[in-house]
């Protein structure tokens, strides 16, 4: 279980062509989305949560492997512009072998994150975004 916001893999905007896994964990809720490390450049998943206006902090949810790319394009979307993150994927996720912060961000009544596959270097992985209120 994830404190705060969490926007599922389920619940996000995708372009392009991804496929549906459990092979690997941990995972949020009924598993994660991955982009079959083929399409590049043509597969993105958008996060977007409802919020009440204030700072959060933004968390990108994966479950680790090697085969995962190691510079995954994470773009989070906020009240005074966008943050692009480089996210190393292979890497066991710093919080609870889970989750890599972004950040601290100020958000109005919403909030964005996406990622892309865009020039990556293999599996890129679609499974939660969390939004914790600061």
């Amino acid at each position: 279980k994830l404190k705060g916001i969490v926007v599922d893999d389920s619940q996000a905007e995708v372009q392009g062509s991804w496929s549906h896994s459990l092979s690997r964990g941990p995972y949020f809720h009924k598993g994660y989305c991955h982009d079959g490390n083929g399409g590049k450049g043509s597969r993105s998943a958008k996060f977007t949560a409802k919020l009440k206006p204030g700072t959060y902090e933004v968390r990108l949810v994966w479950p680790q492997d090697t085969n995962r790319a190691t510079n995954v394009p994470v773009t989070v979307y906020y009240a005074d512009g966008e943050k692009t993150i480089i996210v190393n994927q292979r890497k066991v996720p710093p919080i609870d072998k889970a989750a890599l912060s972004l950040g601290t961000f100020s958000f109005g009544d919403s909030g964005s994150v996406s990622l892309t596959n865009k020039g990556t270097d293999g599996y890129v992985i679609a499974d939660a975004v969390q939004f914790l209120k600061k």
